[in-house]
């Protein structure tokens, strides 16, 4: 077979480089600043829970090896606690961002610039993007999936490492990791790799079977509710059609010329040998794997799961990437681009140009999703501060009720959580819990009626009116059995409505004022 070689630098210069760093970096930032009124979410409290001992990083979450984020959660907790979540979310946007800048340097390198802005500024940008740091283990085993990918793209030891290390990365991450092991057992079944290769994939794939059959239990009740297997099957094909809209902003038109696009580099390649299609068919079938895994393991997820549709369209990327070079000849094998487009690619400004095109079309969409995202979890990470500064007071709340937002952890698990790693903020200060609960804000013109109460219990979750006479007032609260707090001054002949979190708690706030009277709104 004829090989065709081009250079890994067509269409690269120097422009597309720095111009996708800034971008990366300012979309890192922006991330940063959307989630900065987030905390701590759903399975962060449960990794939290785990990781209180060692042993716990090994133990199957959720039923997977998820080693990485757990050892990193640990690492974190221990040296920032609950205190501040900056850290966390820093360490969500950054793994985040590495899979568009793994993709970028492995398109770059294999195919050119043009087709590394494109594809890194899709994986910055995609559709309902949301990036919550509890889900960082996907963004690793995505980087692992890219990092693999340019290992058996190639031959030689430090080839064959990177497939080792890159697969290793992805089962230590999450269930998906699964996945790469199909893409990389196909690809050696149909490249027929040296022995080198095989013992390799072989280690970490055999390693991961083995704590799998020690270390997940049998669950009789949950496979009593799992679908039979036609059932499972057409959530697998439903959702490995739909994948190829993740690269269309989800749209499905979008998704049809992206699987028309596959479909044709695959028979383009089969044309030339299935070997030079090794790639594509591993590939495709870790996207039926992938998809196969969650309809086992999350069959309920029947709606948009950003994080693995994310994951799909890393697949679905690395799907068309080239083949590289055989066991038998080391030199790249390409197929040759059109001569019009590979002239298009020499010029060293397209690059840059396709990528403002390419952020142009992406980001305006992207950018509504991920400021929605932004908002939602703002003001569920301010009830979250508060239901945790009340389990310092809470004296009403049995263990077996829980709270909600704590991911069914009983309140005793928070509490002993917040022992060992450190409490938020203000945890046990009734002045700052009251800063947190108190909302004050201007209220209607109101005049006391003749007995107006000057004290009164008010239930959680409502609001009181404090109106003041010819003399400023002072009015206090006491939600639990501290001393009564200052919650807000009011002027002569002004009102203010103080709305009253609750926070999860059912305990009766009592509120006071020096004079004028209060109303209950």
């Amino acid at each position: 077979m004829t090989r065709h070689v081009v250079p890994a630098s067509s269409g690269f210069g120097l422009a597309a480089d720095v111009g996708f760093g800034a971008v990366a970096l300012v979309s890192a930032c922006y991330l940063m600043y959307v989630g900065r009124d987030s905390w701590f979410f759903a399975d962060e409290w449960l990794m939290a829970e785990q990781v209180r001992f060692p042993s716990g990083l090994v133990k199957p979450y959720n039923g997977h090896l998820s080693v990485l984020i757990l050892g990193l959660y640990r690492g974190l907790l221990e040296v920032f606690g609950f205190g501040d979540y900056t850290p966390y979310r820093l360490a969500g946007v950054v793994s985040f961002v590495a899979v568009s800048v793994a993709m970028y340097v492995v398109m770059r390198r294999e195919v050119g610039a043009v087709a590394a802005v494109v594809s890194g500024v899709l994986l910055l940008w995609p559709a309902g993007l949301t990036v919550e740091p509890g889900g960082l283990n996907h963004s690793l085993a995505a980087v692992g999936a890219i990092v693999c990918a340019y290992g058996l793209n190639g031959s030689g030891r430090r080839r064959d490492l990177l497939v080792t290390g890159g697969l290793s990365f992805a089962l230590l991450s999450t269930g998906g990791g699964v996945a790469v092991m199909a893409a990389t057992l196909v690809h050696c079944i149909v490249t027929r790799p040296p022995w080198r290769r095989w013992i390799l994939v072989a280690v970490p794939s055999l390693l991961w079977i083995a704590w799998y059959a020690l270390a997940v239990p049998d669950d009789p009740a949950l496979d009593a509710f799992r679908p039979d297997l036609p059932d499972l099957l057409s959530f697998t094909f439903r959702h490995f059609v739909r994948s190829f809209s993740s690269l269309a902003l989800g749209n499905r038109f979008g998704g049809v010329v992206v699987a028309l696009l596959v479909l044709g580099v695959l028979g383009s390649r089969l044309r030339h040998g299935i070997v030079e299609a090794a790639g594509t068919l591993g590939w495709l079938v870790a996207l039926v794997v992938w998809w196969f895994g969650i309809a086992w393991s999350r069959w309920i997820a029947e709606g948009f799961v950003f994080r693995y549709e994310f994951v799909s369209a890393v697949f679905l990327l690395l799907a068309l990437l080239p083949n590289g070079a055989s066991p038998t000849d080391p030199r790249p094998s390409r197929l040759p681009w059109p001569t019009p487009l590979r002239r298009v690619g020499s010029v060293r400004a397209v690059a840059p140009a396709v990528m403002c095109l390419t952020l142009l079309a992406v980001v305006p969409t992207s950018r509504s999703d991920v400021q929605a995202w932004g908002e939602k979890l703002g003001t569920f990470g301010t009830v979250q501060r508060g239901k945790s500064a009340s389990l310092a007071f809470e004296r009403k709340v049995a263990d077996p009720a829980g709270y909600p937002g704590f991911a069914g952890l009983l309140p005793s698990q928070v509490q002993r959580l917040f022992e060992v790693f450190g409490a938020p903020p203000g945890y046990g200060n009734p002045t700052a819990y009251v800063e947190q609960a108190v909302h004050v804000r201007p209220g209607r013109r109101s005049v006391c009626p003749a007995g107006a109460n000057k004290v009164r219990e008010v239930s959680a979750d409502r609001a009181v009116l404090a109106v003041a006479g010819d003399e400023p007032i002072t009015v206090r609260v006491k939600p639990f059995d501290f001393a009564p707090q200052v919650a807000a001054e009011v002027p002569a002949r002004s009102q203010k409505r103080l709305d009253l979190a609750g926070f999860g708690s059912k305990e009766r706030w009592t509120v006071m004022v020096s004079a004028g009277c209060l109303l209950e709104r």
